[in-house]
């Protein structure tokens, strides 16, 4: 799988991932991708000797959907709000701690 044409176009940049230490924040546009690309990380940390938390998987969307996520069938939890560092994520917006909202690339995902 070619992550690079997995992820959202932001300004003609193919955003797929974003990754601090041990929290990753998966990007993509369609639901069915999200979760190829997470049974791809599945499988490939499980060859370097790693495991993903599937109890603390979670995936959101920025549209009302019913989509629903599996990895070794095992279904992930739809979550309305996340916090990655210190963005709050919540349902097609987010606000950084003190609740000023973040001017980054991110913007432009969640306002389509």
């Amino acid at each position: 799988m070619s992550w690079l044409s997995n992820g959202i176009n932001i300004d003609g940049e193919m955003l797929t991932n974003l990754r601090f230490a041990d929290d990753v924040a998966l990007l993509t546009e369609p639901t069915p991708l999200m979760e190829e690309q997470l049974n791809t990380m599945n499988i490939k940390t499980k060859e370097v000797g790693l495991k993903m938390h599937k109890g603390k998987t979670k995936f959101m969307t920025n549209y009302e959907n019913d989509d629903t996520i599996q990895i070794e069938n095992a279904s992930i939890e739809k979550v309305q709000k996340y916090k990655y560092r210190q963005i709050n994520m919540h349902e097609g917006s987010y606000k950084r701690r003190g609740g000023h909202k973040d001017k980054s690339r991110l913007e432009l995902f969640w306002q389509k």
